[in-house]
């Protein structure tokens, strides 16, 4: 899901309608039906269970893409519209920009002091970070027959360190208010929001990005006439990280521990560690084919080698299912856990 990340080359807005209707879409997968509350104890023994995990992992990488322009994929770049880009303002030392062009008010103040790099070993300090914060107060955004609608706090800022090498970092939220966050509404017949908590890492070493968080959250929900249903997920915890690495283009790695609940019938509440025993490839639909993925759950544990015709999952009891390219790319794109209305 595109995070909020304005494009790291241009430093231009943290917003953008393109990236945020890609993630509000990728998201909720489409809507529509009913939805029930969750409460069947996790299992990962079967095929279906395989599938429904793959398509997690598939979604996460979506969202947490490190080779986009941002953090997230739909480089945010500007706020555009029908009408075409908002007229922006350099602003610093706080201001109200005219980004909101339809209601509400964005203020932002440039950040230039020292940003330290917690998640990375030995920790680094970048003394030249270029920053901007950033508060929103019903910011709202029109694209033709939809709305935008941002609220609460955000940070980014990026720098390098002695040997060159480029950190950049995104915080939503306050840093010393653990009950504030970063919030977007999307509204078109039905109303989503996706709210937004923690602090995300990366490092460019030129053959290698490594993206970390510690206790990422994220919540998105969708409200369809008297319908409600969420989705919840936290990437690492505190003292341990979720680490995305990517040598290139559609090849990543993954370890780390991801804890999700949903309110959708199809899918299981859990708390797993994921890592990567050889690096995932994956198409132009975020269809893995190539690579082999350990999935553990307490003493329940799948592994996953993927192949161009699909996938073989073996389980903790030593059996094993074949799952095919066709039946992968179905439940990536159905998304089913963060189809929270179906």
């Amino acid at each position: 899901m595109p995070i909020l990340i304005r494009n790291s080359s241009q430093f231009s807005r943290l917003h953008g309608v393109g990236a945020l209707a890609a993630l509000l879409v990728a998201a909720c997968g489409g809507g529509g039906g009913g939805s029930s509350v969750n409460t069947p104890a996790y299992t990962l023994n079967s095929k279906a269970d395989a599938i429904r995990e793959v398509a997690n992992v598939a979604a996460l990488l979506a969202d947490l893409d490190p080779n986009q322009a941002g953090f997230a994929p739909g480089d945010a770049g500007p706020v555009t519209s029908a009408t075409g880009p908002a007229t922006q303002t350099d602003s610093s030392n706080p201001a109200t920009t005219n980004n909101c062009r339809d209601g509400g008010s964005e203020s932002d103040t440039d950040v230039a002091t020292n940003h330290t790099f917690q998640y990375f070993t030995p920790v680094v300090q970048i003394t030249n970070n270029d920053g901007l914060k950033s508060s929103f107060s019903g910011c709202t955004v029109k694209s033709g027959g939809s709305a935008y609608v941002y609220d609460g706090y955000a940070e980014e800022g990026q720098g390098t360190d002695d040997a060159s090498d480029t950190y950049s970092y995104l915080r939503a939220g306050l840093e010393n208010d653990p009950s504030s966050e970063y919030r977007i509404q999307f509204v078109s017949g039905t109303s989503e929001t996706l709210r937004l908590r923690g602090l995300i890492e990366r490092v460019d070493l030129g053959n290698q990005l490594v993206q970390k968080t510690q206790g990422l959250s994220y919540i998105f929900s969708e409200d369809v006439g008297q319908q409600k249903a969420q989705y919840q997920a936290s990437l690492g915890s505190s003292g341990n990280d979720f680490t995305i690495q990517s040598p290139a283009p559609g090849t990543f790695t993954i370890d780390g521990p991801l804890s999700y609940s949903s309110s959708a019938a199809s899918c299981l509440n859990a708390s797993l560690l994921l890592k990567t025993a050889t690096a995932l490839v994956v198409d132009s639909h975020g269809v893995p084919n190539s690579g082999e993925l350990d999935i553990t759950a307490g003493s329940a544990k799948a592994n996953v080698i993927f192949s161009a015709s699909g996938a073989q999952a073996q389980f903790a009891d030593g059996h094993s299912e074949m799952i095919s390219s066709t039946e992968l790319a179905t439940a990536i794109g159905a998304n089913p856990c963060r189809n929270v209305v179906n």
